[in-house]
């Protein structure tokens, strides 16, 4: 995690702070290689990317514990809606998505991506996001080719 960002944890390590509320689609993170913020979008780091010209200018988040749904509202201009499955484990909302064997082009298919996704609450009332990405293509040209990145974001609450 980037010096200076914190999370609220419960002494309890199965229950998570909430989340819940309106964030600015645009935060700031970085990978594990490169030790600059830069700017990022949370739809993105959600796994939910809208095309620039309909990027959603907040994202509210509301979590339904009772049946371990995290609700996400993506506003104005796509104002739609989506749902994960998650749990609360070690103090962070954490969910996954996976894809797999997704022709990309120029000879290259995606043979699996897989999204590990966790939230928390930043001690300023932000949203902090761990992603890690572990993605495996092949091709012609190159047999197999397999990436891990790790990254670290932060969104605003939204005025």
């Amino acid at each position: 995690m980037p010096t200076g960002w914190s999370t609220v944890f419960s002494d309890d390590q199965k229950t998570c702070a909430s989340i819940d509320g309106d964030y600015q689609n645009l935060g700031l993170g970085n990978t594990e290689k490169k030790g600059t913020l830069e700017v990022v979008r949370l739809d993105v780091a959600l796994g939910h990317t809208f095309p620039s010209n309909k990027m959603p200018d907040r994202v509210s988040v509301l979590v339904d514990n009772g049946s371990n749904l995290l609700n996400l509202h993506f506003g104005h201009p796509v104002n739609l809606d989506f749902s994960e499955t998650m749990n609360c484990l070690d103090g962070w909302y954490v969910f996954e998505q996976n894809q797999s064997d997704q022709y990309v082009g120029d000879g290259t298919k995606l043979d699996y991506l897989l999204r590990k996704i966790r939230l928390a609450k930043g001690r300023d009332g932000s949203l902090i996001i761990h992603l890690l990405l572990e993605r495996q293509f092949s091709s012609l040209t190159v047999l197999k080719s397999r990436e891990l990145t790790e990254s670290w974001s932060r969104y605003e609450v939204y005025e």
